[in-house]
């Protein structure tokens, strides 16, 4: 079921970011009303040096037309220092000039930063120290059990950041991850996951789901040798 290290649903998501211009009506039409897609660059020359692909003015085509199909539109970006955080406020300009919400993440400890992350954390700090050079902005009041701390400027534009590591979320979550297969996932800081597909009761596919809930972390995300592409992130 994989593909070069990437399962095939995960590997359909990836290729949809390039042709969502082309799918966009065709997904609406199907039914689906909300998209999340990752951008990690504003520019066609930085986007090729996080993705290694020549595809960032089709990604911008696709977002336009999506917006247009009438689909609601929220950009998630994964910062890195030193490697795109200059890209954070032209991204900021970028989903303002659209109407949308963009989300920076800071880099998870998932993969090959298992133990990197550090090295490339650019925090919630870092991110709202940038973005206030440029606009001011006010918190807004956080969901019980969300993933990501809001605030608008004074111009309207909403922005979000999932701060794994500098302001954890652990204490409330209450997500649980799906995969391609029927795996759950608890928390993607653990590397065990269980299977659905054989839950035949009611009362199976309750112990199961309870069993994953108690993977959750107590305090703070810890990581995992899994990568996000494995597990359909």
């Amino acid at each position: 079921m994989y593909i070069n290290g990437f399962n095939r649903f995960a590997y359909f998501c990836f290729l949809l970011i390039f042709l969502l211009e082309k799918k966009a009506k065709l997904l609406f039409d199907a039914g689906l009303r909300e998209i999340n897609i990752s951008l990690d660059a504003a520019n066609s020359t930085d986007f090729f040096k996080m993705t290694r692909r020549d595809k960032f003015e089709e990604v911008k085509k696709g977002i336009d037309v999506a917006l247009k199909t009438g689909l609601h539109v929220k950009l998630n970006t994964v910062l890195m220092k030193g490697k795109n955080d200059d890209q954070l406020v032209p991204l900021l300009n970028f989903a303002k000039r659209r109407g949308i919400v963009i989300r920076f993440l800071e880099v998870m400890a998932m993969g090959h930063l298992h133990h990197k992350k550090d090295d490339f954390l650019f925090s919630q700090e870092d991110i709202l120290s940038a973005i206030e050079r440029h606009y001011q902005f006010k918190a807004l009041p956080r969901k019980q059990s969300a993933t990501a701390n809001y605030w608008e400027t004074t111009e309207g534009a909403v922005f979000g950041i999932i701060a794994n590591s500098s302001h954890p979320f652990c204490s409330d979550c209450d997500r649980l991850r799906l995969d391609h297969e029927g795996n759950i996932y608890g928390c993607l800081s653990v590397n065990e996951s269980i299977s659905l597909i054989d839950a035949n009761s009611t009362k199976a596919y309750k112990s199961r789901l309870w069993k994953a809930l108690k993977q959750k972390q107590e305090v703070k995300f810890t990581g995992s040798k899994l990568s996000m592409l494995e597990i359909g992130g």
